[in-house]
């Protein structure tokens, strides 16, 4: 075996090892975050956010919202959503 092949293992054997403990412990997802966050704050990546806009600022008010739709409830019988309204579904 060459040289390059043995560090070629024993970097993927490392790397493999790493990513395995952090999804054992849980800590995937938390180191995923750090990753994304360091990128972004970095500015290595700039999405595109023109035409968004504030959280809220382009909803439409709830009296101007369609909630016509039907749905099936636990006996399969089709149910309209007007039909509920003010009862407390779950």
């Amino acid at each position: 075996m060459s040289h390059a092949t043995k560090k070629d293992l024993a970097f993927y054997g490392i790397t493999g090892a790493i990513a395995l403990l952090l999804y054992a412990t849980g800590l995937h997802t938390q180191t995923i975050a750090y990753v994304q966050q360091a990128i972004l704050t970095t500015g290595l990546i700039r999405p595109d956010t023109d035409g968004l806009g504030r959280l809220g600022e382009n909803t439409a008010p709830a009296s101007a919202q369609n909630l016509n739709f039907r749905m099936v409830d636990v006996n399969g019988r089709a149910v309209e959503a007007d039909d509920l309204e003010g009862k407390w579904c779950l």
